[in-house]
């Protein structure tokens, strides 16, 4: 089996020389970047399309502006969904300067659609892409760099790999590490989860970590309690005696965990009740928000459901008793799938909402590609409405033996339907004088 990950884990070296340049954004008079707007270059899906992990993307950087303490430079996705690459120029005392950021696979799943070039407090003049032939082997890398610990006093040297740059990776997957120099003195710590994580040194634990100083590669498996620190705080490296080049990702044999969670409870409370209307600045309008942890978008992402739990409010005055919801990412885009539900209706307003009768007390749905990709770049999830006071949100794993989901599901039986019911909740077939909830709106049957 050493023999065989020895060969798989092994690559080959190759000359290395620059390729072409392609000047893809200039502007003498400079932009300045800044956190939450999008003023900065934008490149479109053509562009994004063309990266690969290796090549270089140098920002020219003409100044920093005293806009924020510590500047920097870093890329958007094309819906300005989440931050990648990083670049601080706090240090930096000369200018013009080049920013030079070494594409990596993390990037790519957020750029490859089309990006931005963000940041705050810097004024940026160009961009340019550089194809680079590499010296190493590229094949899963996460991290590319060039950082050498010498065989002593290096512990104040260490870079980190941030939890999303594992959401695609599982429990049985292998971390490698490339180097360019092994010495002697060589040995590799490991801080799963970030600096208050779980530690494994080479030195203490050498039957963790493959290591083939022929090759210049050490390997490390993934376990399930790696992989849920890894994605919930990322990885620390420190090491001795190395020059580390390229940190990959390897797919291994699933390991499945023997007692996994029939649920997790992300959050319990009592909030509400929910309130919506058109013009929040003459009301009052409470929105449920959660924001999800990496290891729960890594949930989500091998098939989940999310189920909240809620009491219908009762008003004062009936024609406020009607309960509806609306279920959005952070940025208030719509969620394909439980728009797709049967009790879903649009208000006159072009408002897409969901309908509950009184007597519901939960509502669970499938995550769906469309909305697992809303959910992990936008990080959160609202729910909006009238009448629904939520007290708890879960999150519900797929089995491993059911297929990806796709569609919707309730967990309440009484779904809308078309249905009427009363303000109660009951529901009637055939609805006589009085005031009645039908697909989430108020009737008066005269």
């Amino acid at each position: 089996m050493k023999k065989l990950l020895l060969s798989i884990f092994a690559f080959a070296l190759c000359s290395m020389a620059n390729a072409a340049e392609t000047v893809l954004w200039e502007d003498a008079e400079g932009v300045e970047v800044s956190w939450g707007s999008q003023n900065a270059t934008v490149q479109d899906a053509t562009v994004g399309a063309m990266l690969k992990v290796g090549d270089e993307l140098i920002v020219t950087v003409s100044g920093t502006t005293d806009a924020d303490a510590w500047p920097q430079i870093t890329f958007k996705g094309a819906a300005w969904d989440n931050a990648c690459g990083g670049y601080g120029l706090w240090s930096v005392s000369e200018f013009p300067h080049e920013a030079v950021f070494t594409v990596t696979q993390d990037m790519i799943d957020v750029m490859q659609n089309g990006f931005w070039v963000s940041g705050a407090g810097a004024v940026v003049t160009k961009l340019v892409y550089r194809e680079v032939e590499q010296e190493y082997d590229l094949t899963g890398a996460i991290w590319i760099g060039n950082t050498t610990f010498p065989d002593t006093d290096s512990w104040g040297i260490n870079f980190s790999i941030e939890g999303n740059s594992f959401l695609n990776a599982k429990a049985g997957d292998y971390i490698q590490f490339r180097f360019s120099e092994m010495t002697s003195a060589f040995f590799l710590q490991l801080f799963f989860g970030g600096w208050d994580g779980i530690k494994i040194n080479s030195g203490e634990y050498p039957d963790e970590y493959v290591i083939d100083n022929e090759a210049k590669t050490a390997t490390i498996r993934i376990t399930p309690e790696y992989y849920d620190a890894l994605v919930a705080g990322g990885l620390v490296v420190q090491a001795g005696g190395c020059t580390v080049r390229v940190v990959a990702l390897v797919e291994g044999e699933a390991i499945i965990s023997d007692d996994p969670q029939d649920e997790y409870v992300l959050w319990e409370g009592e909030f509400g009740p929910i309130g919506w209307n058109e013009d929040p600045e003459n009301g009052e309008v409470n929105v449920f928000a959660y924001t999800f942890q990496p290891s729960e978008i890594a949930t989500m992402t091998k098939g989940a459901s999310l189920k909240f739990e809620f009491v219908c409010a009762t008003f004062e005055d009936e024609g406020d008793n009607y309960w509806i919801a609306q279920f959005m990412g952070g940025w208030w885009t719509h969620l394909p799938t439980p728009a797709a539900s049967e009790r879903a209706f649009t208000d006159d307003n072009g408002n897409e909402l969901l309908g509950f009768a009184q007597n519901e007390t939960s509502y669970e749905f499938l995550v769906g590609p469309e909305d697992l990709s809303i959910l992990r770049q936008q990080g959160s999830i609202k729910v909006v409405g009238h009448g629904l006071v939520i007290t708890a949100l879960k999150l519900i794993p797929t089995p491993a033996e059911e297929t990806e989901p796709t569609a919707i599901q309730t967990v309440n039986e009484t779904q809308a339907d078309n249905a009427w019911y009363t303000l109660e909740g009951v529901r009637v077939a055939n609805p006589q004088k009085g005031i009645y909830i039908h697909n989430g709106k108020k009737f008066v049957v005269k």
